[in-house]
């Protein structure tokens, strides 16, 4: 391109101006100061905002302009015709509309090819079945690529972060030899500081073990939770009796829609303990024992911070049974996890023994500054302003606010208002679940003084795994309710918002025009191919695929070391 229509839009040239050709996802463009920042679009419809004339040049050359016509201009177009066309069909229902109809068009299709069956039916069918079954597989390993592609990407792309070296390190140290440290920094063997359990990053251990690469680590962290999730798939379709395909495929994907994912890849706690955490939930009313152990493991060997939703959880069990015999058998398995831990925390806590370090970690949750323990200096509200003030939340975006505040509250009076299928199916769970994500819920809005977004996993890994699946087993009788659940799964779509369209605009016409007996595998198909479409699609946007080798040599050396932590934090 010459330099004359860069000129165009980025203005003119600084003196000796040179073209900068980056060599990697990790480059960096240095801002000017005396540059006006400019928005720029390509032909997929992402934004960059550039702040240097070389960063300008870079994009104009590779396509990118301020007023670009997007694919999804040229989408909304067709989108908007095809939107007013359905409407003056179902306004004047003419038997021309009627004709066109899609559904009657189908079923005349089906009807005619039915003609040209093979006599020997049971030939025909299992030729379809391998069919499908090719189509499918097909579809696995397309989906598979770039959904590796796409956490690849992040984790090349994501910054380093403290709390990723203190769960590495102590969780490596954790299966090597059962000493759960990180450091003297952090507080040393069992230190209460440690707020990630060592099963959060199984999968990132195995990695690091094998290849002492972070970025490989951080791959196969996403790769555990991934595992964690089909597992426990898989188990509650047998115990339901339902199929396995939707969850099969869904499964991957619905993982990268929570807020702040990334976490996954950090080997943080919160992803993996809420997995099995929410799983636990649906396996309670059939496997209670082993219930209640997943639910101890996900607290004392994930994140100590599910005690919250698991109070709201059993409180409300509690409530149902009356029963003190059945507290007193729970309690038993629940405890088992947990003496397991206390064994270890007693032999080899630095600070002393099991009794002093459950003290220790009283004191460290009252006083740690996510709490919410009130610190008399400031009433309610003054502490509750302040917080949404001077917390990470002030730096969110518009649209991160919105749907973390309403979207639960809605999902709770859509789960309440069909809680008898939820109980006929699945046992009496639905206000337990509700009890518990409204205490994770008020937990992080009322008292939490930070805000981190990780922090609201605890209410939206559940969420999500719950909405999909209630689609799986077909729970949700009501329209509008199917809809509306839909719809929030939408709402955490991140890569072209414009996806949200074609999934509302699709989901409603599925919903309320196709039979009954086949709504269901259309919702369900809508959904993975909306997903993969939004995760594929930064495939082709980028030039570089980045450095998944790259090693720390003074981590590979020792990794619980002042040197590791130092060179961690410090390359770039």
């Amino acid at each position: 391109m010459e330099l004359n229509e860069i000129e165009d839009i980025c203005g003119p040239a600084p003196t000796n101006y040179e073209m900068v050709n980056p060599t990697s996802d990790n480059f960096v463009f240095q801002n000017d100061p005396n540059f006006t920042a400019l928005n720029l679009y390509d032909f997929m419809g992402n934004g960059a905002t550039v702040n240097s004339f070389a960063e300008c040049a870079h994009y104009v050359t590779g396509g990118w302009e301020p007023f670009k016509t997007t694919i999804f201009d040229i989408g909304l177009i067709v989108l908007y015709s095809l939107i007013g066309l359905f409407s003056i069909y179902k306004i004047y229902k003419s038997g021309y509309y009627k004709y066109l109809n899609p559904i009657t068009l189908f079923e005349k299709t089906k009807n005619y090819f039915r003609k040209f069956q093979s006599f020997d039916e049971r030939e025909n069918t299992i030729q379809k079945k391998e069919v499908l079954n090719i189509i499918l597989s097909s579809f696995f390993f397309i989906q598979s690529y770039f959904l590796f592609d796409y956490i690849r990407t992040k984790s090349v792309r994501i910054p380093r972060f403290i709390d990723e070296y203190i769960t590495l390190t102590s969780s490596v140290n954790f299966f090597k030899d059962l000493n759960f440290n990180a450091g003297e920094f952090i507080g040393g063997n069992y230190s209460v500081s440690l707020t990630s359990g060592p099963f959060s990053a199984v999968g990132s251990v195995i990695a690091w073990n094998l290849t002492e690469k972070l970025t490989i680590a951080r791959i196969s962290s996403f790769a555990w939770v991934y595992l964690l999730q089909i597992i426990f798939a898989f188990l509650i379709v047998k115990l339901y009796k339902s199929d396995f395909k939707f969850l099969f495929f869904i499964s991957g994907l619905l993982l990268v829609l929570v807020p702040w994912w990334q976490g996954s890849l950090y080997s943080l706690g919160e992803f993996p303990s809420l997995i099995i955490f929410v799983n636990a939930i649906f396996l309670f009313p059939k496997l209670r024992s082993i219930s209640l152990v997943l639910f101890s493991i996900s607290i004392f060997y994930g994140k100590l911070l599910n005690l919250v939703p698991f109070a709201g959880f059993y409180i409300i069990i509690m409530i149902y049974e009356k029963k003190v015999r059945n507290i007193i058998k729970d309690l038993i398995f629940f405890l088992i996890p947990l003496s397991s831990w206390l064994l270890l925390a007693n032999s080899k806590y630095e600070g002393g023994n099991a009794f002093i370090y459950i003290r220790d970690q009283f004191f460290f949750i009252t006083n740690h500054q996510s709490s919410g323990t009130p610190t008399g200096e400031q009433n309610f509200f003054d502490g509750l302003t302040n917080s949404f003030i001077s917390s990470e939340f002030s730096t969110w975006n518009s649209f991160d606010k919105i749907r973390l505040i309403i979207i639960p509250i809605i999902f709770l009076i859509i789960i309440f208002r069909n809680k008898e299928q939820i109980n006929t199916f699945f046992g009496k769970i639905t206000l337990p679940i509700i009890s518990s994500l409204l205490f994770s819920y008020l937990w992080f809005w009322l008292l939490n003084t930070t805000k981190w977004m990780r922090h609201t996993q605890h209410f939206m890994v559940p969420l999500i795994i719950i909405i999909i699946y209630l689609v799986n087993f077909n729970i949700i009788n009501s329209k509008l309710d199917l809809t509306i659940l839909i719809l929030l799964v939408g709402f955490f779509i991140e890569n072209n918002k414009y996806l949200f369209i074609l999934l509302a605009v699709a989901a409603i016409f599925i919903i309320y025009n196709i039979e009954e007996n086949v709504k269901y595998a259309y919702i369900k198909t809508l959904l993975v191919v909306i997903v993969f479409i939004d995760i594929s699609l930064p495939y082709f946007e980028k030039d570089t695929f980045g450095n998944l080798h790259h090693i720390i040599e003074d981590c590979r050396i020792e990794l619980i070391s002042s040197e590791c932590k130092s060179s961690y934090l410090n390359e770039n």
